[in-house]
């Protein structure tokens, strides 16, 4: 890593930190709700939106950093493509920008997940049509978006797009989830009990689907290799597939070897009485 560029992840850290106290001062001026930190739903609370926040944060500091300097081109950077394939700018965070990526496509599956929950009634069924038909959007305006941003910019699998990423999340859950229907569909009395824990599973996706994307293994490389849009986007496609397989791997493994229910009896003793 060069001087320039630890530079710029020291700007952007020190920026994001500014409107981090900016935030907090706002909260606790005008929030009348009292927050303890240590009541457990005020931490979970605090876990789901730390990620958003950093995720908000450190995007708008790049881009302050990078207008700042001039090294933003603002006709380029609000061309649709460009907003499309770096998910509006969040690839232009100058430290691990697949990452980032990666944590606002799990963000998005997340509040997609629980939009049922607050408008509308969805069954199972219904809800992996849904990541069917969001996985085929996404590639294919992926593609089309990438190729754009490429051609403009003379770049072969520029790390600054991240719309590979999101497809690559939204791949892992929709793997994971047809080969959870299997076991659930032939015997939902016993599997039921695991639905509640679909936050760990996203979470678990997102962990795995980053070691397959940084580790390539076999297909996943050589895809990587080819220097189209099409490459860029199936690389992190079949490194979703890896991260679904394996997540519903180690979830069975650990459910039929008793090691879920121990740790669940350990964690979560109030929920094993629930479900008993």
């Amino acid at each position: 890593m060069n001087r320039e560029k630890k530079k710029d992840i020291i700007s952007v850290i020190a920026i994001a930190m500014i409107i981090f106290a900016i935030e907090a001062a706002a909260f606790y001026e005008f929030s009348e709700v009292e927050f303890h930190l240590f009541e457990f739903e005020n931490a979970l609370t605090l876990i789901l939106i730390t990620p958003l926040l950093l995720l908000i944060n450190f995007t708008i500091a790049s881009i302050i950093l990078l207008l700042g300097s001039g090294k933003l081109n603002p006709k380029l950077f609000f061309h649709p493509a460009t907003l499309i394939s770096t998910c509006f700018g969040v690839g232009k965070i100058p430290f691990a920008p697949g990452t980032w990526g990666s944590i606002f496509a799990a963000i998005l599956i997340f509040h997609v997940a629980n939009m049922p929950r607050y408008f509308f009634s969805f069954t199972a069924e219904h809800m992996i049509a849904f990541f069917i038909a969001a996985n085929i959007v996404i590639y294919f305006i992926g593609v089309k978006t990438t190729d754009i941003y490429m051609k403009k910019t003379g770049k072969h699998d520029p790390s600054e797009v991240v719309i590979d990423e999101v497809s690559g999340i939204f791949v892992s859950v929709l793997t994971f989830a047809a080969l959870f229907a299997i076991p659930y569909n032939l015997d939902s009395q016993t599997f039921k009990p695991l639905l509640p824990f679909a936050i760990i599973y996203l979470f678990l996706l997102f962990i795995l689907f980053r070691i397959f994307d940084i580790w390539k293994p076999w297909i996943v490389g050589k895809f990587d290799r080819k220097n189209t849009a099409h490459g860029v986007m199936l690389d992190d496609v079949f490194a979703g597939i890896f991260a679904g397989i394996t997540c519903f791997a180690i979830l069975m493994t650990m459910f039929y070897s008793g090691a879920l229910q121990n740790l669940i009896a350990i964690f979560l003793p109030e929920w094993i009485g629930q479900h008993e």
